[in-house]
Formats: structure tokens, sequence, C-alpha cells
């Protein structure tokens, strides 16, 4: 079921910024991820590796500033666990956009929203926080290349408050940019 959420999710999005003038569309992917989960108890697990995608949105009001979503999927591996961790997120975000003058632009969002997150048989809803910061070089009015990080936090909890954690996965992100 995550599954179709995210692609009705990303259909949407990329729907929506067709009407829009001033409107981008970024796609990309996580060749590498890194999440760690901090219990309250002090117990913490790491993962081996992630990867995942993203798909975002964004308006932009102002030629150094935008509003937008993203909708992303993460897939973490733990040595300790059989199981993946599989994260669906849906966040919204404001940024800018610093120019240095020709075709290399700097990217800084902040974000909030919800993530499913699904681990073995089990799937719940939580709210998460992020820092997205990239880059991107324009090949020509409408394409650039992009690469940046997302930093995201998220608060799980359980109904032992022994099993409430926080949990901090870093992105790393490369893809395109497209301006409709």
């Amino acid at each position: 079921m995550g599954k179709k959420i995210l692609a009705v999710l990303a259909i949407g999005i990329v729907v929506l910024g067709a009407g829009f003038a001033k409107s981008v569309i970024e796609i990309q992917v996580s060749p590498f991820s890194a999440q760690k989960i901090m219990y309250r108890n002090t117990v913490e697990y790491n993962s081996q590796y992630g990867f995942g995608g993203k798909i975002g949105y964004s308006y932009n009001y102002n030629p150094y500033l935008y509003i937008g979503a993203d909708v992303t999927y993460s897939n973490y591996k733990y040595a300790e666990k059989q199981n993946r961790y599989v994260v669906f997120g849906l966040m919204a975000k404001t940024g800018f956009i610093l120019d240095f003058g020709g075709a290399f632009k700097t990217d800084f969002a902040l974000k909030a929203g919800i993530d499913l997150r699904h681990w073995g048989n089990s799937a719940k809803l939580y709210p998460t926080v992020g820092l997205y910061l990239g880059a991107f070089y324009s090949l020509n009015e409408k394409i650039a290349v992009t690469a940046g990080a997302d930093l995201n936090v998220a608060a799980q909890q359980n109904i032992n408050p022994v099993y409430n954690s926080v949990d901090g996965a870093l992105v790393c992100n490369t893809g395109v940019r497209v301006s409709l």
C-alpha cells in the first residue's frame, strides 16, 4: 500500500507543477544514505547502508525564494536485523537559492512533514523535520544537474516509552532539476 501512496503523490506533484509558470520539478536518486536510531534507554542502532529517491516540486515566488514539497523513499539495511527499514516521506519545504553568477547556484531548504515508516509487519506515521543543503549547475535555462544532502530527524513514539526514539538520517542526493 505504501508504494501506491508514493506513486499517487509523485504523479500529483508532477501534475501540480505543470500548472504553474515558475515551477521546478526535481528528480533525485540517493545512492547512499545512513540512519541512526537512538532509543530513550541509550540503545543505538546504525544502518550499514541505505538508498532511495526523491521527487520534488517547488514554486519560485521570487527568483531566489521558493516553497514546495518532496516525496521521498528510503530503504535502510541494519546488520543486527533481518528486515529492511523502509521510509516513505512527504515534506513541505521553503528555501532560498544563492546565485554565484553564471551557471552555479546553491540551494538551502527547511522541511517539515510526515514519514510512513515500515519495519517488518509494522507501519506507522511519524512527524519529521529536515534541512536540505545542495547545489546545482545549470546546463541551460530549463535543465540543471543537482547534488546535495538531506539531514532529517524524526521522533518515534511507542506504547512502551522505553522504545521511544529519535531517528536521524543523512541522505546524499544527485539528480536533475527541470524548470517548467
